[in-house]
């Protein structure tokens, strides 16, 4: 019988009109205090995460976002390569009402896109916590799911009904199961084709705010994050262009597909299918590496803050561990009333992928 002893410090802060907070790809909360850098904090997660781990400590991962610094566990980076004129996406629910001001993400060495350019546009989500491949009934990624059609296109499909020609939606999941739905809805950001940018290797920084269209959502909306390589509409390249991945067998399968890929002409014997079908495909839940940095106008749930020796070091021996943290609290509506009165910790062990938590 594993045993921990909890010791919390808990502090109550009192709260300015606006936090500034980054989130990270595995929805993780990071309270920015003033004068504090997003990449600095982003240059640390890519160096925690860019080699392998002999022991993990535990994972935790929620359906919605969680908060603070996670522990050490064995992630690895590696890359996910589209050609030109293809997407990767990932979605997110957002941990409180507010301005989306920044976009952060993560390039390889290989930037085949025409120009190095990158469209980047932010939609509606209709995947979220409790739909999508992976939850009942749909089987986990990968997987194809579909597309829509546009005659516009020289691939005849198009991945947002914005831009398409036919406002149906053409499953591809097979027979087997229920009609996929679309994964985007309307769209938040892009004007249109998206707002385009140079892509270098290593982190990329987007000003979503200096555009003046900042998009602002509310507490528990899901946003599709999606990056498209450039190319000419009438000319096919076969260069790919390598974005960042956290890989982490940790992550439920039970959860909706976090990685997602619109494939105009997708390789033959993607993912084992022998004649893959175009358009979105739910790759993985492995993480794409994209941050977003929001000014939060509600309330957000108290941040915890890691402490240094703080940490559980493993579950391999049976003693008691001390797990140390403090726990801020921010109303920024209420700041008054903001305070903690209780906490607890739920822990699972690494190799349950299920992940059935013990309180």
């Amino acid at each position: 019988m594993k045993s921990f002893i909890a010791v919390f410090l808990i502090t109550t802060t009192f709260c300015i009109a606006q936090q500034r907070i980054l989130v990270s790809p595995n929805n993780e909360v990071i309270k920015l205090e003033k004068g504090e850098s997003a990449i600095e904090i982003i240059n640390q997660q890519i160096e925690k995460n860019s080699g392998n781990h002999e022991c993990p400590t535990g994972y935790w991962d929620f359906p919605y976002y969680t908060f603070g610094n996670q522990p050490d566990v064995p992630q690895l980076i590696y890359y996910q390569s589209i050609k030109q004129k293809d997407f990767i996406s990932t979605w997110y629910t957002v941990p409180a009402s507010g301005t989306i001001d920044t976009i952060f993400f993560f390039m390889g060495d290989l930037i085949g896109a025409r120009d190095s350019c990158v469209w980047i546009t932010i939609e509606q989500s209709k995947i979220f916590h409790s739909f999508g491949p992976g939850h009942t009934p749909y089987p986990p990624a990968c997987i194809p799911w579909g597309y829509y059609i546009s005659t516009y296109s020289p691939s005849g499909i198009t991945p947002f009904l914005e831009w398409a020609t036919d406002t149906t939606w053409i499953s591809t999941i097979g027979e087997s199961f229920p009609p996929s739905q679309s994964p985007a809805g309307w769209q938040l950001f892009g004007q249109g084709v998206g707002l385009g940018v140079t892509a270098r290797p290593g982190i990329n920084v987007v000003n979503i705010a200096g555009t003046g269209l900042a998009p602002i959502l509310n507490r528990g909306e899901s946003m599709l994050i999606s990056m498209r390589a450039h190319g000419l509409w009438s000319l096919w390249e076969e260069k790919i262009t390598q974005f960042g991945m956290i890989k982490n067998d940790f992550i439920s399968d039970t959860l909706p597909s976090r990685a997602w890929v619109f494939y105009n002409r997708p390789d033959s014997l993607l993912c084992g299918y022998s004649n893959p079908p175009k358009g979105w495909w739910a790759i993985s839940n492995n993480l794409p590496l994209i941050w977003y940095k929001m000014s939060a106008k509600t309330n957000i749930p108290p941040y915890i803050q890691r402490l240094e020796g703080g940490d559980v070091t493993h579950t391999l021996y049976s003693y008691s561990q001390v797990v140390t943290y403090e726990i801020y609290d921010c109303d920024h509506e209420f700041a008054d009333s903001s305070g903690v009165a209780s906490a607890f910790i739920q822990w699972a062990k690494a190799e349950t992928y299920g992940i059935e938590f013990i309180q």
